[in-house]
């Protein structure tokens, strides 16, 4: 992708007289806003979204919210990081002031809620979109599909899913194994793979109070695995509209695979989800992941990114309905849910596209370089896509 400045000739930052640094009000500006506790934490969140956003044309500031004072959408920012546009890397710096046309909150905003109106007072892009936060919850997200497929005749590919009040087909047999999920539950906690014939007393433990509301997915047990692994992906989307849809989706994401190796008839969640642990094996990149798979099945993935994209195009669709339905106008926010996805094998070479979980504010720390690496020109694409809206916002001619 190539790389844009919209400052040609004039410097993106300049020394103030008191050693502050100013961000020209005549470039792009994005605003990396964390809490002090994770700062450190998430670096390898924002270093690598700073760089791609100065890749992009964009400058980057990144902050925390305890050394932050905003007024009328200026902010001026104690002991910050500053990656101009066009540089390399992001520099530690004793005090910032900027005007940011983009504010990133991947971690909140909680008790500043005040700061960060002012900062977007003049107008900026914001990422404090509500509507998918309503989705986060997988009881509130299946229903939201149901909903879209009734009014659209669409049908969105997923699993078979289970709300808490529905019983398990009795026709079916009750020692299969299915996946019993908090519907708040995150980061795979709460996550038990049961026998279909013990749901109904899962079921009434919620009627009695005494378990946390769930559903059930029936699971996908035939995969192409990896070198004997079940695996998943993360692919992240940038809304920047909902009427018309508009959206991003670069051809990256996450491969995540599982900690343990597939066994028949397996019920350790170690053989299903890669759950964070540390001796987890390596992420990396999905078109790196489905390189490997066509080498070791003989199989060609040609159409996953076109099952990807209309599996993409219905979700979003799904989530502008739900915006409509709940009067949530997207206005001066993006939105950049995580869609989990699961790669179902059909037959000896045929496979299907299946949305598993979304995120609301998904992070986007990942450790793992190939993974960064992959993922730079996804977040480049983003800053490119909001700059544009910045732009066409500004115009006469905008929207």
């Amino acid at each position: 992708m190539p790389r844009r400045n919209s400052v040609e000739g004039d410097a993106a930052v300049r020394q103030g007289s008191d050693g502050t640094m100013v961000v020209s009000r005549s470039t792009p500006c994005a605003l990396f806003v964390y809490y002090r506790e994770w700062f450190d934490e998430v670096r390898v969140e924002w270093e690598p979204m700073a760089r791609a956003a100065a890749m992009a044309g964009t400058t980057a500031v990144v902050a925390c919210w305890e050394d932050l004072e905003a007024e009328a959408g200026v902010a001026r920012v104690r002991d910050a990081f500053l990656c101009p546009a066009g540089a390399d890397g992001c520099t530690r710096v004793p005090a910032v002031e900027c005007a940011p046309t983009i504010v990133f909150t991947t971690w909140g905003s909680a008790g500043y809620r005040g700061v960060l109106a002012e900062l977007l007072a003049a107008g900026a892009l914001s990422s404090e979109g509500e509507v998918v936060a309503h989705m986060d919850g997988k009881i509130e997200l299946e229903r939201c599909l149901r909903r879209y497929e009734q009014a659209s005749g669409r049908s969105v590919d997923r699993p078979t899913t289970y709300l808490p009040d529905e019983p398990l087909p009795s026709t079916a047999d009750p020692s299969r194994l299915v996946v019993l999920k908090p519907s708040g539950g995150g980061q795979g906690k709460g996550i038990q793979i049961v026998e279909a014939g013990e749901v109904a007393a899962y079921q009434q433990r919620v009627t009695d109070g005494d378990f946390d509301p769930f559903v059930v997915q029936e699971l996908i047990g035939d995969a192409f695995l990896y070198d004997g692994h079940r695996w998943g992906m993360r692919l992240n989307v940038l809304i920047t509209s909902l009427t018309p849809v508009r959206y991003v989706l670069y051809p990256e994401g996450v491969a995540k695979v599982s900690v343990r190796a597939a066994s028949p008839g397996g019920r350790s969640l170690d053989e299903w989800i890669d759950n964070d642990a540390p001796s987890r094996p390596a992420r990396l990149p999905v078109t790196s992941m489905l390189q490997h798979l066509e080498r070791e099945h003989g199989v060609s993935f040609d159409k996953f990114w076109p099952q990807a994209r209309e599996l993409v195009e219905d979700v979003v669709g799904a989530i502008a309905l739900e915006a409509q339905r709940l009067s949530l106008p997207l206005g001066r926010t993006f939105l950049y849910p995580g869609l989990d996805l699961l790669l179902e094998r059909r037959g000896e070479r045929e496979h299907r596209v299946c949305l598993i979980e979304l995120n609301s504010h998904p992070g986007q720390d990942w450790r793992d370089e190939p993974v960064q690496a992959g993922l730079t020109p996804v977040w480049m694409a983003w800053f490119e896509e909001l700059e544009q809206r910045v732009l066409s916002a500004a115009s006469p001619d905008g929207d």
